[in-house]
């Protein structure tokens, strides 16, 4: 996003005010696109037995991000369990009254839990909404532990149903139950590290955020969240650039810069990280 000196939003940055430095290197910015401020939000929540203890702390963030909404945003609740349980609790509202009950009605019951599917179709409920309204933000927001176990499609799957559009995919995964260990469940082990590797896949391929809550956490930590996912879906400009160095794997320290204003005013640009662990 860019902020003027007073820490307010400007929504008048072209192209060519942008620089971008890779590790102390001026790269050429091959892609820029300015996100609309109206948002299409889809809130997918996992309730499924592993999640059973968390049913209250999910509620409360799916209140708090609706909260947060403005009066022209609207949302969708979908609740999930296994394959054949994935329903859409509320369509899509302007009235945050109606999710909040929608929120409230929710329980959890048991099944072998399939994350891919909620995503896939939820991607899919997210596309036709774009068919009906073009000119607004999309973005979904699921919460799990994101560990599946009976989906029928795979990860790539999303992926590729959301590949060329602007539809961002934000996972909070609660991981701080599971284990590496083999279980009952996951006779090979690894339950933990394939669950986080698999909400932070689907959201760098999509460009959103994976918040990872994989050991005690507070609610101060889940409110910090909620205040950085908001900031996130306020944020205003995707940029993209070809590196000089394609080959290199490591993390790559990136750096902007703004020019100034047209009358000199001073603008600075905040970028995200694109993984939050707790």
């Amino acid at each position: 996003m860019v902020v003027d000196a007073a820490g307010k939003f400007v929504d008048s940055v072209s192209q060519a005010d942008i620089t971008i430095l890779e590790n102390g290197i001026e790269q050429k910015v091959t892609y820029f696109s300015k996100k609309e401020p109206e948002l299409d939000l889809a809130l997918v929540v996992d309730n499924s037995g592993s999640m059973r203890t968390k049913l209250t702390q999910l509620s409360f963030i799916g209140k708090t991000i609706v909260a947060n909404l403005t009066d022209s945003d609207e949302s969708t609740l979908l609740r999930f369990v296994a394959r054949d349980r994935i329903t859409v609790e509320q369509k899509w509202t302007r009235k945050k009254e109606q999710m909040y009950k929608a929120f409230d009605g929710l329980f959890v019951e048991g099944g072998q839990s399939a994350v891919a599917d909620a995503l896939y179709l939820s991607a899919q409920l997210m596309l036709d909404r774009e068919k009906q309204v073009k000119t607004r933000r999309k973005a979904i927001i699921i919460l799990t532990d994101a560990e599946d176990r009976a989906s029928y499609y795979e990860l790539t799957d999303t992926v590729n149903l959301l590949k060329n559009t602007d539809v961002q995919i934000f996972v909070l995964a609660f991981t701080d139950q599971l284990t590496d260990e083999p279980t009952s469940v996951n006779r090979k082990g690894k339950g933990k590290s394939i669950a986080e590797n698999f909400a932070r896949r689907i959201s760098v391929e999509t460009s959103g955020i994976a918040y990872v809550f994989g050991a005690k956490y507070t609610k101060e930590n889940i409110l910090d969240t909620i205040r950085s996912l908001m900031t996130e879906l306020r944020s205003q400009y995707i940029v993209g650039y070809s590196p000089n160095d394609r080959k290199t794997q490591t993390p790559r320290s990136l750096v902007f810069t703004i020019a100034d204003g047209p009358n000199g005013e001073k603008r600075k640009a905040i970028a995200r990280d694109r993984i939050a662990p707790y």
